[in-house]
């Protein structure tokens, strides 16, 4: 299974980015993150907007404001399940102090879904919900979606050292330099809201070590990506661009 990305929230990450969970009680979302509390590291609902998350802990709900946000890349599902049994794939948000793994779920409880952890040695989820742990027999699970795979034609080089000279016929990697300015072909990948604005974000990769990342980078900005569950940033990147 493909690794899932965990970035703290206080690393520049965009609402737009987040795994969503469910909506609350006031209509904002809540989203998938993650925290440690008691030595065991958690996963629960992110209060975007309150920056927060709430996880749930022996019969108590408990708000933190230092945690770690799931990165949605669009491979991700609910699946159903119940008395704490998970499907394949299901996504390890965290565990408990000796070492028993809790899965990402989300469950109704009155008229709500709510995220929160499943507890398999319980044999049930937990949801946190008016200060209170809550445990379901039913449930839904985060899977995770293997990502479909993409046939790549070789094309001429223009490539960083090192890095695999293949990209779909009709576009090319450019290297990017201040000097010769933001190429208008660059290609689009997503979109930021950022501060009541919106942002292109252009696919972009950079070498870091042996490893080649894709990421993202502004119009004029840095290179923005994941290694190893943590981002990375470089001046250094080429841009994906149709010839």
């Amino acid at each position: 299974m493909t690794e899932c990305i965990w970035i703290l929230v206080d690393q520049g990450i965009c609402e737009s980015q987040l795994v969503y969970g469910a909506a609350n009680h006031d209509n904002t979302n809540l989203y998938i993150g993650r925290a440690r509390f008691k030595n065991d590291l958690i996963p629960g609902k992110v209060l975007w907007n309150l920056k927060s998350i709430h996880i749930s802990y022996g019969g108590s709900e408990h708000s933190l404001g230092v945690f770690e946000v799931l990165i949605n890349d669009g491979n991700y599902a609910w699946v159903e399940d119940s008395n704490g049994n998970v499907p394949p794939n299901a996504v390890i948000g965290g565990r408990t102090a000796d070492g028993e793994s809790l899965y990402v779920a989300r469950a109704k409880h009155l008229y709500l879904t709510i995220p929160g952890k499943i507890h398999p040695s319980h044999k049930c989820a937990y949801v946190p919900c008016d200060w209170k742990e809550h445990a379901k027999k039913t449930y839904e699970v985060l899977v995770r979606l293997e990502p479909r795979s993409v046939a790549f034609t070789a094309s001429k080089p223009q490539t960083m050292p090192g890095s695999a000279n293949v990209v779909s016929s009709g576009f090319e990697w450019v290297r990017h330099m201040k000097s010769t300015g933001w190429p208008e072909n660059a290609i689009i990948g997503g979109k930021c809201i950022d501060d009541g604005q919106q942002k292109d974000q252009y696919i972009a990769r950079t070498k870091r070590d042996s490893n080649i990342i894709v990421g993202y980078a502004y119009k004029n900005g840095n290179f923005h990506g994941i290694l190893d569950g943590r981002e990375i940033r470089s001046e250094c990147f080429e841009l994906f661009v149709k010839k």
